[in-house]
C-alpha cells in the first residue's frame, strides 16, 4: 500500500506499507529541506501511532478537520441562517425546532428516494423518535 500527502508544517509524506515482509518505509520532505528524511521500521502498533504522531500531534481521541471543510460548513451555516430569517420576513413568524423540521420536510420533497437516504443522520433519526414518545 502507498500512501502520499501533506501533513502539518508543509511537510510531505510518502509512506510504503509491505504487509507481506511487515515493515514500513517513509520519505518526509518540505519545500524548505535540501534532503529527504528516509525511515524504515517494523509494521508494528507501536511504530504505527509514532508515525501517526509524527504526521499529526494530536491527543487520543481527537481529530482534525481540515480548513476547507470548516469553510464549507461555514458557508452551510451562513445559507441557512438567510434561509431562516428570508422564511422568518416571508411568514411574519418566529422560527422553533417544529418549524425547521417543516422546512426539511418542504425540502425532502424535492430530493429522490436516494438522495434522502443519503441525508439521513441516524443519530438525528433516533432523537426524533425518542421526542415522539
Amino acid at each position: 500500500m502507498y500512501l502520499s500527502f501533506e501533513g502539518k508544517a508543509e511537510l510531505r509524506f510518502s509512506v510504503k506499507i509491505d504487509f507481506a515482509v511487515k515493515d514500513v518505509t517513509v520519505q518526509i520532505t518540505a519545500p524548505r529541506w535540501n534532503f529527504v528524511e528516509r525511515n524504515a521500521f517494523l509494521l508494528n502498533a507501536k511504530n504505527l501511532r509514532s508515525l501517526a504522531n509524527r504526521m499529526c500531534l494530536l491527543g487520543e481521541g481527537k481529530a482534525v478537520i481540515p480548513v476547507y471543510l470548516l469553510a464549507q460548513l461555514s458557508i452551510l451555516c451562513h445559507a441557512y441562517q438567510r434561509l431562516v430569517e428570508d422564511y422568518e420576513r416571508e411568514y411574519h413568524i418566529h422560527i422553533s425546532t417544529n418549524t425547521v423540521l417543516a422546512i426539511e420536510s418542504e425540502l425532502r420533497q424535492y430530493l429522490t428516494p436516494e438522495e434522502q437516504k443519503r441525508t439521513d443522520n441516524p443519530s438525528l433519526q433516533w432523537r426524533k423518535g425518542a421526542q415522539a414518545h
